[in-house]
């Protein structure tokens, strides 16, 4: 099935964008969710338009998509939360799943989007990240910024040194952060505390 034929076909909010990153197809229910019209965005750049950060402020849409090198390379995209900004300006939390369909030059890139309601760990723009102890709502518990830090790099396979020198903190500072992040996810070890935090699209 067509990249086109996805967009146009699915009751989800989505869009799809060409292997040169311009948006070819834009439905009805993102126009609606994002208070853009179609004929505004067609042939538009996506990252100029959905300008999506992550949690801790980073640019995660940018001229140099990584999901679509991902995705060229045959690697699975997982989905991801970001915060962006609807046509009026008002915040916006989704949750993006990208399917890669093929094409003679390429893959192209099917967003299907979601919003999140209430208070999500990945629903925050940069001017909320302000503090290092600030908290979000997270599995009926909150966790800091640093926490979520630490749980990523646990996610990706990172000891308690390595985390150290990459945090610019002491290993006994994040085994802290880690023993935290066990009892606030209920679990007693770090396998099950990244299980935990990628069912929950924490990390």
């Amino acid at each position: 099935m067509s990249a086109e034929k996805i967009v146009g076909s699915t009751r989800t909010a989505a869009f799809s964008r060409g292997v040169d990153g311009v948006i070819t197809v834009w439905n009805r229910r993102a126009e609606k969710l994002f208070a853009i019209r179609a004929e505004s965005v067609i042939g538009r750049r996506c990252h100029e338009v959905i300008a999506g950060r992550d949690v801790f402020g980073n640019d995660y849409c940018c001229a140099e998509c990584a999901c679509w090198r991902m995705a060229a390379t045959g690697r699975l995209v997982h989905p991801c939360r970001l915060a962006v900004r609807e046509n009026g300006g008002r915040k916006l939390n989704i949750r993006v799943s990208i399917l890669a369909v093929s094409s003679p030059d390429g893959p192209e890139l099917v967003h299907l989007i979601e919003a999140v309601f209430g208070s999500s760990v990945f629903a925050v723009l940069s001017d909320e990240l302000d503090g290092e102890e600030e908290e979000w709502d997270c599995a009926g518990s909150t966790m800091t910024r640093r926490e979520l830090q630490v749980l990523r790099h646990l996610a990706a396979g990172n000891g308690t040194d390595d985390i150290a020198r990459q945090l610019l903190i002491s290993p006994a500072t994040v085994r802290n952060h880690i023993s935290r992040c066990l009892q606030k996810l209920e679990v007693h070890s770090r396998v099950e505390a990244v299980g935990v935090a990628r069912r929950l699209d924490l990390v």
